[in-house]
């Protein structure tokens, strides 16, 4: 009882400490990406008086498109220069390094206020989305690199859970109860907030995974795991785990080459899966960013707009909160799975209800609903899982790679989208979010519901022998040292030669049947022992002492999930494995 109570306060100290890092980074990401959003009014009276003329609403638009979506080109400039602090200075000096210079953009974007210079704004904004790129990434890196496999999933989602928490604050500051009309404190209110975000980590180490791959001395190596784990903690143990993830990618090609990305197998599943998930979460920042003007539009009062908007982010910080307790238990797939295919369902239901409402002016209320039920489901795991699930199919070498890979690429969705999404919504309409959203979600989860494994309570290195796998899943696996492929076919060879005619279309047809048997049992099952997937030829034989373990009488059997529920896993020890198959002796 007692080691099980240290246990918990451990990891209690734990997210503790994470939850202050993802403070950090995500208290300025989550107020810079809603604060624009309610004070919409002021914004406009700010940059009349500043350019000092009645501004056109062309020449309005420009300028607001201007504020808002340079965020998403800082941000894709900032994705690139990950590699260079996060990989060669390390996650702790990356973050501190961005952390200053979004210090910086802040108190630039406070005197664009103060001196009525809109460019300054533009500016600081460009300056703090690049190093927010920077310092997200180092978070999502801190995240999956220091806590225990058990709570790797809660503490991934600590990211997400005060990215929603400071969209709220930043969506109700700017309401007019608030500071929404008076610019300057609003604009003010973040700076704070980024000196704390520098100085918190003078006090927090380097993780231990990137200390080891980079040769650190093992006396700060030891001071990072205990920092992290407890001061009780198995430090070899830990060590160890990380020591043959690292040695599992010896044969990997340079780090450095984005090509590795699409060149090597496994590589590019983790790419092209970590993608598909991102790619649902692109609508979410057009309704951040815009839904207090499509309310408007859609008759709704401006004040109510206001906290209707705030009403959405409230909703997505209560649900990343309940899918933080819940994804270390549930897993991964059967929270980001449903609640994606529900959010393509909320925006199909929020089109309909936005054409129904020129019709019977009621509706709009269910758009709201829609709008917040969205946001909810979002939160409980699409955007959290979205965001770590490339850090949890990726070696460490890559992995700083991966995601400025994947997240340049979601980022150019994102600027095409919210670049494209008002004028196409002022020509044709709601009908514009399912074209721009649905569409290209919907195919991507098909290949993400199709190929992407369960990571909850496995070690990286397993989840990476299990990618590899999938790649070569097409292949039929060995039994023992010969092919299934080249034996089915010898037979078959064989039969054609010897027996006669009117036996020959049998007895093709018979090994025929059974090679597609085995295809499918390969290609269409699902991962149960550990990083084996179903499918995977299981060699089991009974042990006797005599032999040495040698094999006698074999038994080779394709584990099946029906079969699955018939083995005594309790009396099955695994000896040896191969990416193609593992071993058990009863």
């Amino acid at each position: 009882l007692n080691s099980r109570m240290v246990s918990i306060l451990h990891s209690i100290r734990l997210i503790a400490i994470l939850f202050c890092l993802a403070m950090a980074v995500n208290w300025q990401y989550g107020f810079s990406s809603t604060y624009l959003n309610t004070p919409v009014d002021q914004f406009k009276a700010y940059l009349n008086e500043s350019l000092g003329e009645e501004m056109s609403e062309g020449t309005y638009n420009l300028w607001w498109d201007l504020i808002q979506n340079i965020w998403f080109v800082g941000f894709f400039i900032g994705i690139f220069l990950n590699p260079a602090l996060n990989n060669r200075l390390g996650r702790r000096y990356g973050m501190m390094i961005a952390n200053s210079f979004i210090l910086v953009a802040a108190v630039l974007q406070w005197l664009a206020i103060i001196l009525h210079q809109p460019i300054l704004i533009i500016i600081g904004r460009a300056i703090a989305s690049t190093f927010t790129a920077i310092a997200f990434e180092s978070l999502v890196l801190y995240l999956q690199e220091s806590p225990p496999t058990h709570i790797r999933g809660t503490a991934s989602f600590m990211s997400e859970i005060t990215f929603a928490l400071f969209c709220v604050e930043g969506t109700m500051l700017g309401t007019d109860e608030l500071l929404g009309k008076n610019l300057p404190w609003l604009t003010a209110s973040v700076i704070p907030i980024c000196i704390f975000s520098v100085v918190i980590l003078f006090f927090v180490p380097e993780t231990s995974k990137y200390l080891l791959s980079s040769g650190a001395d093992r006396e700060s190596i030891e001071y990072s795991v205990r920092f992290f784990h407890g001061p009780d903690v198995n430090i070899p143990a830990i060590l160890k785990e990380t020591e043959i993830e690292l040695t599992a990618e010896s044969h990997s090609s340079t780090w450095s080459s984005i090509l590795d990305l699409v060149r090597i197998p496994h590589l590019r599943k983790a790419l092209l899966l970590s993608v598909c998930c991102l790619q649902n979460c692109v609508a979410l920042w057009t309704f951040i960013y815009n839904s207090t003007l499509f309310l408007e539009d859609m008759n709704i009062d401006s004040g109510i707009s206001k906290w209707a908007a705030t009403a959405l982010c409230l909703s997505y910080f209560v649900c990343t909160l309940i899918g933080g307790s819940v994804v270390d238990r549930v897993g991964r797939l059967k929270i980001l799975l449903p609640f994606s295919y529900m959010n393509v369902l909320c925006i199909v239901v929020f089109t309909l209800f936005s054409q129904l409402q020129k019709v019977q002016d009621f509706w709009k209320y269910f758009e709201v609903a829609t709008l917040i039920l969205f946001s909810g489901s979002y939160g409980l795991g699409v955007r959290a899982i979205s965001w770590f699930i490339s850090s949890e199919l990726t070696p460490i070498k890559y992995r700083s790679l991966m995601q400025s890979a994947c997240y340049s690429i979601n980022t150019v969705s994102v600027v095409i989208s919210t670049f494209v999404v008002l004028p196409l919504y002022f020509w044709i309409g709601s009908y514009c979010f399912p074209i721009l959203y649905c569409i290209p979600s919907t195919f991507a989860l098909i290949y993400v519901t199709r190929n992407l494994p369960e990571t909850k309570g496995r070690e990286i290195h397993d989840i990476l022998l299990f990618v590899r796998w999938i790649v070569h899943s097409c292949v039929i696996p060995s039994m023992g040292s010969v092919s299934l492929l080249p034996l089915l076919l010898l037979l078959l060879f064989f039969l054609h030669s010897e027996q006669h005619d009117s036996h020959k279309q049998e007895s093709t047809l018979l090994l025929l049947s059974f090679a597609k048997h085995l295809s499918q049992i390969t290609l269409h099952s699902y991962p149960r022992y550990g990083i084996v997937a179903v499918g995977c030829w299981v060699h089991i034989w009974r042990n006797s002492e005599e032999d040495d373990y040698s094999m006698n009488t074999p038994r080779v059997r394709a584990i099946t999930s029906s079969m699955h529920s018939k083995m005594d896993e309790g009396n099955l020890c695994e000896i040896s494995r191969d990416f193609n198959h593992i071993y058990f002796t009863s």
